[in-house]
């Protein structure tokens, strides 16, 4: 099992944990990097500039919807991630062009089994 604390970047302090990135098909080596946990996020989101570095297929435009209900063309790229043990190929993330943190969403987060302990501001993933 691995365990995070809280990071106080956030007010509140919000659960974030270490990953690897790759592209496409191949491994998830690049990292590890940060990623914020957001059980509200139906789907994951990456800096562009991140996925460009390492060298993600763009493999499609897409539409999402934001918390204030707008919506915004996005693009769509392929991209190997690894959580501790968890290792998926050729996932579909959004692009983010103008953010800087990488947003964990619900297709990755049911893939895990994750223990949030708020009081303690500590997160558990059990690989």
């Amino acid at each position: 099992m691995a365990a995070y604390e809280y990071s106080s970047d956030y007010s509140p302090a919000a659960p974030v944990c270490l990953i690897y990135l790759g592209a496409g098909g191949r491994g998830a080596t690049f990292g590890p990097v940060p990623a914020l946990l957001d059980t509200g996020a139906d789907f994951t989101v990456i800096p562009l500039s991140l996925l460009r570095q390492v060298g993600a297929p763009q493999i499609g435009q897409g539409r999402a919807r934001s918390i204030w209900q707008a919506t915004h063309s996005v693009s769509v790229f392929a991209v190997s991630l690894r959580v501790e043990a968890l290792q998926m190929q050729a996932l579909r993330v959004l692009a983010d062009e103008d953010g800087e943190e990488i947003i964990l969403g619900r297709q990755i987060l049911n893939r895990l089994r994750l223990f949030l302990d708020g009081p303690a501001g500590l997160l558990e993933i059990d690989e």
